[in-house]
């Protein structure tokens, strides 16, 4: 059912665009040729970006969890025995 109405909704929307360009759908051919490329780019550079940043914050949470769990002790705070 959602796999219906994505399509049906960009089917609209596409069929939208066309109508509205009518005899300039050059203008709009050239428009997705020059930017496909470095939309993709800006994308997939931000879905890494995303990936470095969320392994970045997960690392720093487990690093301050076994600094809590297992506090480093020094010889001075030993007792003897």
């Amino acid at each position: 059912m959602a796999a219906l109405s994505g399509s049906s909704i960009w089917c609209i929307v596409i069929l939208q665009i066309d109508m509205a360009l009518g005899a300039r759908w050059h203008v709009a051919l050239f428009l997705m040729q020059r930017y496909t490329i470095p939309g993709l780019g800006a994308l997939i550079l931000g879905i890494i970006l995303y990936f470095c940043i969320a392994c970045a914050i997960k690392r720093h949470i487990y690093q301050r969890l076994q600094k809590e769990v297992n506090p480093q002790v020094s010889e001075s705070e030993l007792l003897e025995v």
